[in-house]
């Protein structure tokens, strides 16, 4: 997923991170990043849905936490 995002290929980054979730849905990383690559892609809703996740799996997360407050 990393590889397509830094490519900015954005729709096979979301692509790879989802499935990385499909298969492990508390790995938080994925959901950071896919939260990331929506965020890019300007889908604030679905950016914010990931990034709760994340901060619902590793609360305390200040980087999180910014992103979260920056999209409501």
């Amino acid at each position: 997923g990393r590889l397509y995002f830094n490519n900015n290929q954005i729709d096979e980054a979301i692509t790879q991170f989802e499935r990385v979730i499909s298969l492990m849905p508390n790995h938080s990383n994925a959901h950071y990043s896919l939260g990331v690559a929506y965020q890019k892609k300007g889908e604030k809703t679905k950016a914010l849905q990931e990034f709760e996740k994340v901060q619902e799996l590793n609360p305390g997360n200040a980087d999180v936490q910014a992103k979260i407050e920056s999209l409501k």
